[in-house]
C-alpha cells in the first residue's frame, strides 16, 4: 500500500496510518520502509479490541498536518494518479466519493511491489493474467479521461462517503465530530457521509477516475448483528437529523456516550454473578446497589464495579424496588436482578432509543428476557425466551407490586419496547431451581391463600402430569432437548407444588390456629414496615461511582 503511494504523479504530504491493533510484524515493516519514502509518516496505533476502526480514524484525523484529507483501506493499492485526481476536484463545501476494483483471491495475491512501482497491477492483461477473471469494474483500469468524466457526470449512483476510497477539508470532519464510534463493521464510513451532507457538504463522484484496487481477504469481524445495529444507527441519526455524533472525535478514547439512567441491582450474596450484571451496562451515568445483608464479598465487588451500595433489610421483592427508586440519582431507571446481564445487541440499541425515550413522554420500555440454563440461552420454550418485562421507567410513572413473588412493574402511560434480548440465568443447576421453586411455591400459595384462594382435592393428582405435557409440548420445551425436559419437569412440579401448599393452608386453617404456624400477610407486613426501614438504610461505599 505505501509503495503505491511513492509511486503518485503526485505525492502526498504525509501518510497517517491508522492502525486499528496490528501486532509486531507491522511495527517492524513500517520501521524498514519508513525511512525510503519520499515523504512523511505517521503511525497512529491502539491496543487490539475487536474492530475499533471509527476510534483509531478518529485519532488519525486529530494527528494529521494536512488541510485536506484524503482517506483509503490498508487493503486498497491506488493508482498512480489517484491523488492527482483527488486535489483537482477539492472545492469548499465538497467531499469527493472515488472507486475501487475488487479482485479476486489469486490476483491479490499474485500482486508484489515491482508490479505497484511499474503500474502492472493496473493493467487489464496482466491482471486477466494472473487470475482475476471476467469483471465488467476491471474495464475502468482501461478508460480514457474523457469517457471517466462523462461516467461520473451520467452515473446514478450517488456520491456517498466510501473509507476506500474519499476526500474531504479536516476541518468539515472536525465539524462533524468525525466518525461514529459506536459503529462497528458495516456502513460505518457512509454514516459519516450522511451527517456531512445534512450539514450542506456536497458529494461529488469521482468513481471512473481515481481509482484503487482492492486486494481479497477473509473478513472474520463481520457479524449479521453488527450490521443490523449499524443500519439502526443510521436511521436514528437521520430520523434526528444529526449532523454532529455525540460519540466522536472528542469522546478521546471512551465507547458509548454515558447516559442520565440509572442501574439499580437488588442483591444478597451475589458475589458471583454482580460484576458481570454491572459491567453490562457501561451507558449508566449511576450503578446502584441495594444490598440485603450479603457476606458473601458483593458491596466490595460491586463497589470495585463502580457501583454504589446501600444497605437495606429485605421488604419484599415489590417494596425493595419501590425503595430503590427513592435512592437513584437520575429519574430513569434500568432495573436488573444480579443473575441478569444485557446482551451486546440490547447494549446496542438502548444507546440508540434511550436518549429519544428520555425525551419523550413514555412512561417506559419493555425488554424482551430469554433464559440462559445449564450454560446456554433457551431457544424455544416460550415462557423464558423473549419474554416481556417492563424494566426501564421514569421513577414518577411507574410503581412496582408488591407480591410476596412475582411482582411486576405498573406504568401509567405508554410503554416502547426494545427487540434484542437480555440474559438471565437463573439457576446454575436443576437442584438450585427446584430449590427456589420450592420457596416461591411457598410464598404463592401463602398470598392466595391471603385472597381467599381454594383448590379442590380432587385436581391435585393431576396438576403434575397436565402441567408436564403443557409445558413439554404445548410450549415447545421438547425442542431445547435434555434441558427443556428438566425445566419443563421442575415447572410442573413447582406447579404442583403451589397447589399443595394451598391445600395444606387450607386445611391447618379449619383445624384451627393452634395446630400450625400462623400465616403472615406478606403484602401488609412489608407495606407497614417499609417506612421505618427506609429510613434506617444506611450508603456503605461509594468508592468508584461515576459523578
Amino acid at each position: 500500500m505505501l509503495v503505491g503511494y511513492a509511486a503518485q504523479t503526485r505525492l502526498p504530504d504525509e501518510v497517517v496510518i491508522a492502525d486499528d491493533g496490528s501486532g509486531p510484524e507491522t511495527f517492524e515493516t513500517i520501521e524498514q520502509v519508513g525511512p525510503t519514502l519520499p515523504f512523511p509518516l505517521k503511525h497512529v496505533w491502539h491496543e487490539d479490541d475487536g474492530f475499533r476502526k471509527t476510534m483509531i480514524l478518529n485519532r488519525a484525523i486529530v494527528e494529521a498536518g494536512g488541510d485536506y484529507l484524503v482517506f483509503s483501506d490498508g487493503d486498497c493499492i491506488p493508482r498512480r494518479d489517484f491523488l492527482a485526481w483527488h486535489v483537482r476536484f477539492a472545492a469548499p463545501q465538497r467531499f469527493l466519493s472515488g472507486g475501487y476494483i475488487k479482485l479476486s483471491m489469486a490476483a491479490s495475491k499474485a500482486i508484489g511491489d515491482e508490479e505497484i512501482r511499474s503500474g502492472e497491477a493496473f493493467s487489464l492483461g496482466w491482471l486477466w493474467r494472473h487470475g482475476a477473471g471476467l469483471n465488467r469494474r476491471l474495464l475502468r483500469l482501461a478508460y480514457p479521461r474523457s469517457l471517466g468524466a462523462l461516467l461520473d457526470a451520467l452515473t446514478p449512483t450517488r456520491a456517498s462517503w466510501n473509507g476506500h476510497n474519499a476526500s474531504t477539508w479536516k476541518e468539515l470532519l472536525v465539524e462533524t465530530n468525525g466518525f461514529d464510534q459506536r459503529m462497528a463493521y458495516g456502513g460505518e464510513d457512509r454514516e459519516l457521509g450522511e451527517r456531512l451532507m445534512r450539514m450542506g457538504v456536497v458529494g461529488h463522484q469521482i468513481r471512473h477516475r481515481a481509482m484503487c484496487i482492492h486486494l481479497d481477504h477473509g473478513r472474520g469481524y463481520v457479524k449479521p448483528e453488527h450490521i443490523r445495529y449499524n443500519r439502526d444507527l443510521r436511521k436514528h441519526n437521520a430520523r434526528e437529523e444529526r449532523v454532529r455524533t455525540p460519540a466522536g472525535i472528542d469522546a478521546d478514547g471512551k465507547e458509548e456516550g454515558v447516559l442520565p439512567i440509572s442501574l439499580v441491582v437488588l442483591t444478597r450474596n451475589e458475589a458471583h454473578n454482580i460484576e458481570r450484571c454491572l459491567e453490562s451496562v457501561p451507558f449508566a451515568a449511576e450503578k446502584l446497589v441495594i444490598d440485603s445483608g450479603s457476606d458473601d464479598g458483593t458491596q466490595e465487588i460491586a463497589c470495585r464495579a463502580g457501583a454504589r451500595v446501600v444497605e437495606q433489610e429485605w421488604l419484599g421483592y415489590g417494596p425493595q424496588r419501590n425503595f430503590a427508586a427513592t435512592q437513584v440519582g437520575y429519574p430513569w431507571l434500568l432495573v436488573l436482578d444480579a443473575d441478569e446481564w444485557l446482551s451486546e445487541d440490547l447494549r446496542r440499541e438502548l444507546t440508540i432509543a434511550l436518549p429519544g425515550l428520555m425525551a419523550s413522554d413514555a412512561a417506559g420500555m419493555v425488554l424482551r428476557r430469554t433464559a440462559v440454563f445449564m450454560g446456554k440461552p433457551l431457544r424455544h420454550y416460550k415462557p423464558m425466551v423473549r419474554e416481556r418485562k417492563a424494566r426501564i421507567y421514569h421513577r414518577d410513572r411507574g410503581t412496582w407490586t408488591c407480591p410476596a413473588v412475582h411482582e411486576k412493574l405498573e406504568l401509567s402511560g405508554r410503554a416502547l419496547e426494545a427487540q434484542a434480548p437480555f440474559l438471565h440465568e437463573f439457576c446454575r443447576s436443576s437442584a438450585e431451581h427446584q430449590t427456589k421453586l420450592a420457596n416461591y411455591a411457598r410464598l404463592k400459595a401463602e398470598e392466595q391463600f391471603q385472597r381467599g384462594r381454594k383448590v379442590s382435592s380432587l385436581t391435585l393428582p393431576f396438576i403434575y402430569p397436565i402441567e408436564l405435557a403443557k409445558k413439554y409440548l404445548l410450549q415447545r420445551a421438547a425442542l431445547d432437548g435434555a434441558r427443556g425436559f428438566i425445566l419443563a419437569h421442575n415447572e410442573a412440579q413447582y406447579s404442583a407444588l403451589k397447589r399443595n401448599a394451598l391445600k395444606e393452608l387450607e386445611l391447618r386453617h379449619l383445624a384451627g390456629p393452634d395446630d400450625g404456624a400462623p400465616v403472615k400477610n406478606c403484602k401488609a407486613e412489608a407495606s407497614a414496615d417499609s417506612g421505618d426501614k427506609i429510613g434506617a438504610a444506611r450508603v456503605s461505599v461509594a468508592s468508584t461511582g461515576r459523578e
